[in-house]
């Protein structure tokens, strides 16, 4: 009985110890993230080794409930990666729907996500809006596409899925207590890395100050586009469209594409050909003198005026759609 209480006493010390020293060793170097002062905001992404991504697992697990809860409730739904977020991540937005009193949620992520993951939530909290804007660009209409936080636990065949269980979870714990260590604390947080917030009530990221700098304004430039995707490639987008749009039970009429402006891709023309192919409306605003934080996402004031524009010319569609 002896040996049998002293293999449960190392049992249990090796469990406590595996399970907390990867928090000891991690949660310095997670410090080093920008802290945001909004308290409805989680922290979503911190351009580390050591933290990365949050929100696909926030949402996957439900570890933030008010967010999914959110999710669940909005009548129009924004589907997209970054660029997606960025673009409309705006006042604009927040008062066009504020003011029809009508919930929305920005539902685009990092890493390039697209319609897999995006599928998967859809089927998890069985998502039915009654209006899906989609950013039609070349990432989001694939079927194999899979970005890296998604593939690590999509998949449940390996003890990778746990582990990254384990860290999502001190990720969540961390987002709740990094504001009040940085506040009391501030020489243990370095405020070095880059990093993105997520409103749980609307989903629009909060970026400025903590991942670019608002003033920063590369102008969008055409010709440094790639040529449009060629005909093999835009019907490998149909196929994986036809294949997304039939999960979703919503009137096509009420699903909008759009293609928010960068320099890194063409990507209007994949919305205009499934629009055409599917009868999907599209719309594009073609606005001058657009700039970008970095050649792929809209900076702040490029980001204003082009998400008003997309609702003003979508205005009388949304409200359609949305009268019930």
């Amino acid at each position: 009985m002896r040996n049998l209480g002293l293999i449960i006493v190392f049992v249990v010390a090796a469990g406590m110890s595996t399970a907390i020293f990867p928090l000891v060793y991690w949660l310095p170097k997670a410090l080093a993230c920008r802290t945001n002062a909004d308290p409805t905001a989680f922290l979503t992404y911190c351009n580390s080794d050591d933290y990365g991504d949050y929100e696909h697992g926030a949402f996957y697990w439900n570890l933030e409930p008010e967010a999914t809860k959110a999710l669940r409730s909005a009548r129009i739904l924004f589907l997209g990666n970054s660029r997606l977020q960025f673009g409309f991540s705006t006042e604009a937005t927040r008062h066009y729907f504020q003011e029809k009193n009508m919930p929305y949620y920005l539902a685009g992520f990092t890493y390039f996500e697209n319609m897999v993951f995006i599928g998967r939530l859809i089927d998890q909290y069985d998502l039915n809006p009654d209006v899906i804007v989609i950013n039609a660009d070349g990432t989001f209409f694939s079927e194999q596409l899979l970005s890296t936080p998604a593939a690590m636990f999509i998949a449940k065949q390996n003890s990778l899925y746990w582990r990254t269980l384990y860290g999502y979870l001190l990720k969540a714990a961390f987002t709740r207590i990094v504001r009040p260590i940085c506040e009391t604390f501030p020489f243990a947080c370095s405020q070095k890395l880059q990093t993105l917030w997520r409103r749980r009530e609307t989903g629009d990221w909060l970026w400025q100050g903590t991942f670019a700098e608002l003033n920063r304004s590369i102008p969008i430039d055409p010709a440094t586009r790639p040529p449009t995707p060629d005909e093999e490639t835009m019907r490998g987008f149909e196929k994986a469209a036809d294949s997304f749009l039939r999960t979703l039970r919503i009137r096509r009429q009420c699903i909008i594409l759009t293609a928010v402006p960068n320099s890194v891709l063409t990507d209007e023309p994949i919305a205009d050909r499934l629009g055409e192919r599917f009868q999907l409306p599209v719309i594009v605003p073609h606005l001058d003198a657009l700039a970008t934080l970095d050649e792929s996402h809209l900076n702040a004031e490029s980001a204003e005026r082009w998400s008003e524009a997309f609702l003003r010319a979508a205005a009388p569609m949304l409200d359609r759609c949305l009268r019930k």
